[in-house]
């Protein structure tokens, strides 16, 4: 004999209780529902980054077998205690129905903080009792530009400076021999 319940909403059969031939006890739960209105993703963070996330923040999702797609969201929920299954923290995000699947593997991309600046190659940058500066070019002539390191990379700074224009090209080599106000040549490409 089958019976049909009807479900209290609309949704995904999210995990099944019971199998066939089964002997149900009243008032237990066969499967469960999740809503697809109000889906989560359940991301895990060190513990020593959790101080820095907050409410809000913007959330890049990747599903880990489908790297093309990617799903924008915001952090609705940081846990205040580390799982001790997991050793991370927990991060909660809400995304709209559609975007990803239950059960779906995602990587998850935290956006801390953001800044505007330059990215020069490492060797543009130089160091001196004055701090760190480079070298643009104005009328052929060097000029000696203070700039302040906010990211470091492999291969690129992250720089800040007032005095910087970006219609002026910037000495990548030979620089440590110039001077402000030197004559400056472009070598041959």
């Amino acid at each position: 004999e089958s019976e049909t319940v009807p479900a209290p909403f609309d949704g995904l059969v999210a995990g099944i209780g019971a199998a066939p031939g089964d002997r149900i006890a009243a008032g237990a739960a066969v499967l469960r529902l999740a809503r697809m209105s109000g889906l989560r993703v359940l991301l895990g963070i060190e513990p020593s980054d959790s101080f820095a996330v907050r409410t809000g923040m913007p959330v890049r999702l990747t599903p880990v077998f489908d790297a093309g797609r990617q799903v924008e969201a915001r952090v609705a929920a940081v846990h205040g205690m580390v799982d001790p299954r997991t050793q991370l923290v927990d991060v909660v995000v809400r995304i709209r129905a559609g975007k990803l699947l239950p059960g779906m593997r995602v990587r998850g991309e935290i956006t801390l903080a953001t800044r505007t600046g330059w990215a020069v190659p490492r060797s543009a940058v130089l160091r001196d009792g004055g701090g760190e500066y480079l070298f643009q070019v104005r009328a052929g002539l060097a000029r000696r530009v203070a700039v302040t390191v906010e990211s470091d990379g492999d291969e690129l700074l992250g720089i800040v400076g007032a005095a910087l224009d970006p219609a002026l090209e910037v000495v990548v080599q030979g620089n440590y021999e110039l001077s402000d106000g030197m004559a400056v040549r472009e070598a041959a490409r």
